[in-house]
């Protein structure tokens, strides 16, 4: 299986999994930031909300790039606000992704598995939902268990 790993993590939680994904497919791995880092998770949370109201976008380092020659794209990223953030959203926007599969992952502190999949769904046509990963503080998942599901998902890719 041919395939990328798009993500950005604040705290190192998704960064962990995003980890795991590049050992087990020997995935390309692209780290997505902002420009101007975010601080600690409450200041992270107070700025992306107003972001989002007043609509302000967030430039990012990245340059947007295709990821069509993948087969399968996994793009990871932390929930906030319900959300994956803007900036991350503006730059997949950016991105072609062609006929690439996208199987999202997500980390979170307690909420906002379902709004962010809600999310994930409006900017990717070839989502791979049923493969969704999230974790929280609260509810943890295997990630290993997870790539297994992934691995029998995409045999013989």
């Amino acid at each position: 299986m041919n395939s990328a790993v798009i993500y950005y993590s604040r705290s190192g939680q998704t960064r962990k999994v995003a980890d795991k994904i590049v050992e087990r497919f020997s995935s390309d791995v692209f780290f997505i930031e902002p420009k101007e880092q975010y601080g600690n998770y409450f200041s992270s949370l107070i700025r992306f909300e107003k972001e989002r109201k007043n609509n302000t976008m967030v430039e990012y380092k990245n340059v947007p790039m295709d990821y069509g020659k993948y087969d399968v794209v996994f793009v990871g990223f932390p929930v906030w606000g319900g959300e994956m953030p803007a900036f991350m959203q503006d730059y997949v926007k950016a991105c072609g992704f062609g006929k690439s599969i996208v199987v999202p992952f997500a980390t979170a502190g307690s909420n906002g598995k379902d709004r962010a999949l809600k999310c994930v769904k409006r900017l990717f046509q070839n989502c791979k939902e049923e493969l969704y990963y999230y974790s929280n503080l609260l509810v943890k998942c295997d990630a290993d268990k997870w790539l297994d599901e992934v691995e029998a998902e995409f045999q013989p890719l």
